[in-house]
């Protein structure tokens, strides 16, 4: 509940007579888990629609050319969209790294990575190296 609880605290307008209702609806001895809270939020005020475009735009998201902090963060925020994708921390990882632009891909191909920090710091090494690179040759 206490998840549940903070998120309600920040709830206006709309979202706000939404709990007032919702909230009668629950068992007064049922607990207001985030799951239920989340569910119930979604289902009223986030269209199928949305949450498949969004979704469609987690699954197809590729690095390219941004940052790689930009390309994670993106990652993580669209993440919420298709939560079943990333059930482990291996998944995650490869997933990420399935995602990476060819140079970075390249870079990491000889190491073993099997967690999201350790990914993390090889990817902002490998992208802070080529940035050197690319300086001096100008």
């Amino acid at each position: 509940m206490e998840k549940a609880a903070y998120a309600v605290h920040y709830l206006q307008g709309a979202a706000a007579a939404w709990w007032e209702s919702y909230k009668i609806l629950i068992p007064t001895d049922e607990l207001i888990t985030w799951t239920v809270f989340k569910e119930g939020f979604r289902s009223t005020h986030i269209p199928d629609g949305l949450m498949e475009l969004k979704r469609k735009e987690f699954l197809n998201l590729k690095q390219g050319d941004m940052p790689f902090m930009d390309f994670l963060n993106r990652l993580n925020y669209l993440v919420r969209y298709a939560p079943e994708e990333i059930t482990t921390e291996t998944r995650k990882v490869k997933l990420c790294r399935d995602r990476l632009n060819p140079e970075t891909e390249y870079a990491l191909s000889a190491h073993e990575i099997h967690s999201i920090k350790s990914l993390v710091d090889k990817a902002l090494r490998v992208e802070s190296s080529g940035k050197k690179v690319m300086k001096e040759r100008k």
